[in-house]
């Protein structure tokens, strides 16, 4: 009698298929930038009032910048906002934000903030 071989394999398939390698999946975290006073608040001395990448808003009276474009509060008082133009500007925004600092009781003040006092900094 002649004996038929007949092997039985079993093959065991991949149950993921080859995903391969990515280059992604790396994120660096928020930068936090942008106002962090706004306007009509009252401030401190040193206090930061924004925070950007360029200059996005101009420093104006009573207010410092940093080397990284940081805009910060050189005396106690309430910060405003104001567009100014800047006609000699070369690029196409000549209308930009200006940042300002006034002491309390300063009639460029706001009628809102006029009553805010220096007790009202906490």
């Amino acid at each position: 009698m002649e004996r038929i071989g007949v092997h039985l394999q079993q093959i065991r398939t991949a149950t993921k298929k080859a995903g391969g390698s990515t280059n992604n999946g790396r994120d660096s975290a928020g930068r936090r930038l942008g106002l962090k006073i706004m306007p009509n608040r009252p401030t401190r001395t040193g206090s930061i009032i924004v925070r950007q990448r360029g200059a996005k808003y101009k420093a104006g009276d009573n207010v410092g910048m940093g080397k990284d474009h940081t805009i910060f509060s050189k005396i106690d008082g309430v910060v405003t906002f104001k567009k100014v133009e800047f006609p000699l500007r070369k690029r196409k925004n000549k209308v930009m934000s200006q940042v300002n600092v006034y002491a309390f009781g300063d009639e460029r003040v706001h009628p809102i903030a006029q009553s805010l006092t220096q007790s009202s900094l906490v």
